[in-house]
This record gives C-alpha cells, structure tokens and sequence, in this order.
C-alpha cells in the first residue's frame, strides 16, 4: 500500500519537498493541492478532499501568510 503525501502550495518549496519526496521514497503517491496546471503530479483542488484522501503526512508549502488558515483546516 502506497503512502500518501499531500503537499499544499506548489511553489519553489513545493516543488523542491515533491522532488526530494519522488527520489528519497519508493512507494510513495505524491498529492498537490495547488490551482496550477499540467504538473506530473496528482493535484487536488480545494482542502475539502483532504478528508477524502486521509493522506499519512502533510507539507504546508503555501506562501507563510496562509500557513495558519490551511493548519487551522487540517
């Protein structure tokens, strides 16, 4: 069974912690909740399907303001 990581904000530090993630850890599914598009990752759209997922960890990578709003949601 796969890990599920599920990084918020798919900036610079999003984009480092999901490469670092995709060549440290077999077995891992990568989830990113961003409004980019055309990235190679699995992306969700609104912190509503965080439930969903049940994802095993959690990377807060969203500009710092919004840092205490998305934790406030999880």
């Amino acid at each position: 069974m796969k890990r599920k990581i599920l990084i918020i904000g798919f900036g610079s530090a999003g984009q480092r912690f999901a490469k670092i993630i995709k060549e440290k850890f077999q077995n891992t599914e990568i989830l990113i909740l961003t409004k980019q598009k055309n990235i190679q990752f699995n992306t969700i759209s609104n912190l509503s399907e965080i439930r969903k997922l049940d994802p095993e960890f959690i990377i807060i990578s969203s500009p710092t303001k919004f840092h205490f709003e998305h934790f406030s949601l999880i």
